[in-house]
């Protein structure tokens, strides 16, 4: 569906999977992504051969050959016994112990009463699947494998929740429950509730909200009534409730619980969600247990109440909702194709690491004015490899991004990325040798050493490097720190390495000790170990003014050790 025109590498694959179905009529079913082979005799353990032809663009989008060829094949089948043990309401997996334990081992378990007390198929032993059934799986799965990519991805995470909630729901009933909910509350992510009326508010909410409202004027009244019910409207939990009644159909009601017992009523529904939501809410803030009651269903019945408890959905009661549920968010899914969409970000097997700064920082593209401060932060980390004699040689040649420099700030530039930018430039002309200077380059330096002498982070990270004193007085040492910590705390905070910082506070330490202040002193050294834990030298030194002594820590051999100062690029 988000191939280009271009050879793709093929590569068949083929496992087995275990289940406690079997196929009635034996013959080889074809997903559309896969084909079975049902095996021709029932063991303790059924086996299904499954086959599918793995494809991959066999060219990247710059025209070279693609990598890799294959993601291996595991993940995908582990999807594919998910959607099958969704599709058959059966237990489909990669590995034959899983299915063994949960369809014989849990059935004789004294202490949860039988895992078939809890869900009727899913673990029941010698599950027939009927031709109708193989059809109705194939019309699901067609219908999935069609979605919009991102869609797609979206029911398919959901699935497997569900698939993994009913696996559990014999080992862990709470956390079973609670993957139920969660799984159809991921549904809902994007879904627009309708609005709602005072008198479905929450009674609790009510009886504190109706006294208060009613001391208000009259006029007040239907403002303040309708500002609560859109925040009630945009909360999570009636979300959850009304996508789920949205996603209903009439079938709940009538082929899907055909001899159940005690199927949920319509005008129940909403209250029994609304108690699994709080279950869900329960388990996860408060770590309270599901009632044994409410899963301890021996006549495997889809609701049950508790005497000391609301109406509830059993689990096989909340799997069946969840089935039909998730059947209709496909149904009603969009098959649009996205062609923003990038597969290659969603391969499995493949993790994304960053490279390292000296990899790229001397590509001129690299530099913009997006990207000043971070680059600043990596050309400092490459320069503290360098000075403190981990590497003998400037292993970048920065003339390139000098030149871009140059050229980027001809134009507007934000105040930050001028700074980041002029530091670079400042650093390498006071560091590297001057044969690899930029062709008259006082100009720039005049403006770097202009910009540079306010208190600021960057600044303070060329004084470390370059063993110079800012001359700043206490009061900008101390509000320049302040501000430092204040942005590391914010949700985007400027990038730069904990060594700076943690030199920054040790200098303002030392500055504060001048004056006797040492109670801030010790404060600002606790700082210092906040921004860069665990550090020997810190926590000693925090000990020493603790008691009394003074500050003996040297902040640029905090930041690296002591190096010559005038070095080559490597070639």
């Amino acid at each position: 569906m988000y191939f280009r025109d271009v050879p793709l590498y093929e590569y068949e694959h083929r496992r087995t999977l275990f289940t406690n179905a079997y196929f009635v009529g034996r013959k080889p079913i074809d997903l559309g992504v896969a084909t079975l082979s049902p095996s021709s005799a029932f063991t303790p353990v059924t086996t299904v051969w499954a086959s599918l032809t793995e494809r991959l663009e066999a060219k990247q989008l710059n025209g070279e050959d693609e990598f890799m060829l294959s993601t291996g094949g595991d993940e995908i089948f582990d999807d594919l016994a998910a959607v099958l043990s969704f599709s058959f309401n059966a237990t489909f997996s990669t590995r034959h112990e899983t299915v063994r334990r949960l369809v014989f081992e849990l059935n004789n378990r004294s202490d949860r009463g039988g895992s078939t007390n809890v869900l009727l198929r899913t673990f029941d032993r010698s599950l027939a699947i009927q031709p109708a059934e193989e059809e109705d799986a194939q019309v699901f799965i067609g219908k999935l494998l069609r979605l919009n990519r991102p869609v797609y991805e979206q029911a398919l995470r959901a699935l497997k929740r569900i698939v993994e909630a009913g696996q559990r729901a014999a080992d862990d009933p709470t956390s079973s429950y609670t993957d139920y909910v969660a799984a159809l509350e991921s549904l809902s992510a994007g879904f627009d509730p309708p609005g709602m009326d005072w008198t479905r508010l929450d009674s609790r909410a009510r009886k504190i909200l109706d006294p208060a409202i009613a001391e208000l004027e009259g006029r007040s009244i239907a403002p303040v009534r309708a500002a609560i019910l859109e925040a009630q409207r945009a909360g999570a939990k009636h979300r959850f409730i009304e996508f789920v009644l949205d996603h209903v159909e009439p079938k709940l009601f009538r082929e899907d619980v055909l001899g159940a017992l005690r199927p949920i009523t319509r005008p129940a529904l909403r209250r029994a969600l609304s108690r699994a939501y709080d279950i869900r809410s329960e388990s996860v803030h408060s770590l309270r247990e599901l009632l044994r009651e409410a899963w301890h269903s021996p006549d495997g019945a889809l609701t049950v109440k508790p005497p000391q408890d609301r109406l509830l959905l059993t689990h096989e009661g909340l799997n069946r909702l969840s089935q039909h549920v998730l059947r209709n968010f496909v149904a009603r899914g969009s098959n649009a194709v996205d062609r923003t969409y990038d597969y290659r970000e969603h391969l499995p097997n493949v993790i994304q690491v960053e490279f390292a700064p000296q990899l790229f920082i001397g590509e001129p593209g690299s530099m913009t004015a997006a990207s000043a401060d971070r680059r600043f932060a990596d050309f400092v980390s490459v320069l503290v490899e360098t000075l403190s004699g981990r590497k003998e040689q400037l292993q970048v040649d920065m003339r390139p991004v000098l030149e871009r420099v140059e050229q980027v700030l001809l134009g507007r530039v934000p105040a930050d990325a001028r700074r980041s930018m002029l530091a670079i430039y400042y650093l390498w002309h006071r560091i590297a040798h001057s044969g690899l200077h930029r062709p008259a380059p006082e100009e720039t330096i005049l403006q770097a050493v202009e910009v540079l002498q306010p208190p600021s982070v960057t600044s303070f990270a060329v004084a470390v490097l370059l063993d110079l004193d800012p001359g700043w007085s206490i009061d900008e040492w101390c509000e320049l720190a302040e501000d430092r910590y204040a942005d590391l705390q914010s949700s985007n905070p400027k990038p730069m390495p904990p060594e700076i910082d943690a030199a920054l506070w040790i200098s303002v330490a030392a500055q504060l000790e001048q004056v006797a202040a040492h109670k801030e002193a010790l404060a600002a050294v606790t700082r210092a170990i906040d921004v860069l834990p665990g550090k020997p030298v810190l926590l000693a030194a925090e000990q020493q003014v603790a008691a009394g002594g003074k500050i003996e820590v040297d902040v640029r051999s905090l930041v690296l050790l002591q190096a010559d100062a005038h070095l080559t690029p490597a070639p």
